[in-house]
């Protein structure tokens, strides 16, 4: 049965809904086992979604949540794995119930989104949003779980690619979380609603990460990606910790090594990156080794949005795709940077305080040379510089070689891309030359 969504509301704002909405529909629009959401509106036109944790719901929770454990015997799962899973899964029940840590969060997400994010979020209200009650936009577009099936006409008039919707899903989803924002570890598809060409997440739970974890596990997607069982073990043995009898790290790294996607995975069966990072977190944990629970919520993130694209893609691994599609985005902007014309301007006049000084140097060398007072000790390299010279010598004729197969290169390429493109190779030809002056220099 639902609760009385007005007394609710009352009880919190002290404040009848009619102070509190223009309209508000006492019939809820969906009913959970923790939540009920009702539509209303500000104002004409404004409508919203108004959701408030259920009365009961917290004695619910806190009613089963020690029960949970029992079925570990049925699950074959040790004590130590059973309990780590209730405390993360009670973990989101909090971020999921926690209306003032949702509503922060969304805001922080659309920010994101304004920024260069690929997955929005609907505005909330603060003046009728509380710890169990969220005022947020009500967003009217196509819930990605309506994609699935038929990949013809979704909406009246208006064909959309499943296959193109889960590559852009899993596109949002790795950029938001490699970018070190935050990662969306619980949702599915009826979380996702498409607008306007653009996904915004109406559900789910998000914990915030450090701008440092992201690229990290940026790093350790790849070592996923490209098959990498030694990569993979750097972010893993620096994350994890060792249990009372964990194993040592060697023996962490033979598993990892051995594991594999068709022999030790357990839930697609096929060889995706999700299902890799899968065997790693099983080796792990056979090898006694614990990951920190902000860290089992990016595997499950990574897990819930295999499955979400998956669904709408059975045939290919989007989230691959995406991987390496943001790695080459990330790429593209640094190569940007490097030639952006500011930088190569000042990096330019760097160079040209250098080159002025040369001149004077060596006068002052040749004065040296002629007045006598020039004294060169001799020594006599040992086996150690003898190869560090050699190999100088060599990096700079490799180098040497390249300059001049990127300056035929840019000769043939640049007259069809205009003047700009003609001044950018000549500041990169320069900026090469220069290098190579002061490398054989040092030599």
């Amino acid at each position: 049965m639902p609760a009385d969504g007005a007394a609710v509301l009352h009880d919190t704002f002290g404040a009848t809904t009619e102070m509190l909405f223009a309209s508000f529909d006492h019939t809820p629009r969906r009913i959970t086992r923790w939540t009920q959401q009702h539509d209303a509106w500000l104002s004409n036109d404004a409508p919203v979604v108004v959701t408030i944790v259920r009365p009961d719901a917290q004695a619910r929770l806190d009613a089963d949540l020690p029960l949970l454990s029992l079925v570990a015997p049925w699950l074959d799962a040790s004590p130590a794995a059973m309990d780590a899973a209730v405390a993360d899964f009670a973990v989101s029940m909090k971020l999921r119930l926690d209306q003032t840590q949702r509503r922060l969060a969304l805001a922080r997400l659309a920010e994101f989104s304004r920024a260069g994010g690929l997955l929005d979020a609907p505005r909330s209200y603060p003046d009728v949003c509380a710890e169990n009650v969220l005022t947020a936009e009500r967003i009217d577009g196509l819930a990605l779980a309506t994609a699935l099936g038929d990949a013809g006409a979704l909406r009246p008039g208006e064909n959309i690619d499943p296959a193109t919707v889960a590559r852009q899903l899993a596109s949002a989803w790795v950029r938001l979380t490699v970018s070190g924002h935050s990662v969306l570890f619980d949702f599915d598809l009826d979380d996702v609603i498409l607008r306007d060409g653009r996904l915004v997440l109406v559900g789910g739970a998000l914990e915030p990460m450090s701008t440092a974890e992201g690229p990290e596990f940026l790093k350790y997607l790849l070592a996923g990606a490209i098959d990498d069982p030694d990569r993979a073990f750097d972010w893993i043995v620096t994350e994890a910790a060792p249990g009372s009898i964990g194993l040592p790290t060697e023996s962490l790294r033979r598993r990892l090594r051995q594991a594999v996607p068709f022999r030790d995975g357990e839930w697609s069966g096929d060889d995706r990156l999700a299902e890799r990072l899968f065997v790693h977190w099983r080796a792990t944990r056979a090898a006694e080794w614990h990951m920190p629970a902000r860290y089992l919520r990016l595997y499950r993130g990574v897990h819930a949005l295999s499955v979400a694209t998956t669904a709408l893609a059975p045939y290919a691994d989007e989230v691959l795709t995406a991987l390496h599609d943001e790695q080459w985005r990330m790429g593209q902007t640094e190569a940007q940077d490097l030639l952006d014309p500011e930088r190569l301007m000042v990096a330019l006049e760097s160079m040209s305080r250098d080159f002025v000084q040369i001149p004077q140097k060596l006068d002052e060398i040749l004065t040296a040379a002629a007045t006598g007072r020039l004294r060169i000790t001799a020594e006599i390299p040992d086996a150690d510089d003898r190869r560090i010279a050699r190999n100088r010598t060599v990096s700079l004729v490799a180098s040497l070689v390249t300059m001049v197969a990127v300056t035929f290169l840019l000769r043939h390429v640049t007259p069809a891309h205009g003047s700009t493109l003609e001044w950018v190779a000549a500041m990169i030809v320069l900026m090469v030359g220069g290098w190579l002056l002061v490398a054989a220099a040092r030599l």
